[in-house]
This record gives C-alpha cells, structure tokens and sequence, in this order.
C-alpha cells in the first residue's frame, strides 16, 4: 500500500512532550465517551482520531494489547496532569501492570 501512494508523508513526533495514557478493558472505551463527549461507536480498533479532554486536542487510537478493548490518549503536556486525574477519577479505572504508579 505504502508503495503505490505515491505522494509526501509528514511525520511529527508528538510523545516528547505528551503524557500516554492506556485504559484497558471493558469499560475503557465508555470512559472516555463520557469525558470526550464523543460517540466512539462507530471508531474501528486500531482507528486514531483527534477528540478534546479538558479542552485540548488529545490523540485518542482505539486499540488493545490485553484482549480486551482498550484506548491510549496522547495529552498534551499543558493538560496531561489534569487529563490523568479525570481518568483516575473515574469510577471505573484501576492502576494495573507495567505503567502502576
């Protein structure tokens, strides 16, 4: 595929200065439905989209390393603080695995 697109590629790196955020299992999803104010219903496993949390532009991919759903939020640094404290305030979330902290 990469092959026959024939056309420029910008890349930019945006973690240096993000804080990542996985949320695993069932619930994870619904989560940050509710904090985006978005229907991800309709977003694939393995789909990125642009979505504000706390009033930022946050880079949100569906995805899932633990065979449940999941999704990763990439915060911007202005708002990665208050971002993590609406995750881990949520009923739902617990701290678990390698990231526990």
């Amino acid at each position: 595929q990469l092959g026959k697109f024939g056309g420029d590629v910008k890349m930019e790196v945006l973690w240096d200065n993000r804080g990542l955020y996985a949320l695993q299992g069932p619930k994870a999803v619904e989560v940050v439905q509710r904090l985006a104010g978005v229907d991800m219903s309709r977003v694939s496993f393995g789909e990125t989209l642009w979505m504000k949390l706390e009033g930022a532009e946050c880079l949100v991919t569906r995805c899932g390393y633990t065979g449940e759903d999941g999704v990763e939020v990439f915060a911007p640094e202005d708002v990665a603080v208050t971002v993590w404290q609406k995750l881990r305030a949520q009923p739902e979330v617990r701290l678990a695995a390698l990231g526990a902290r």
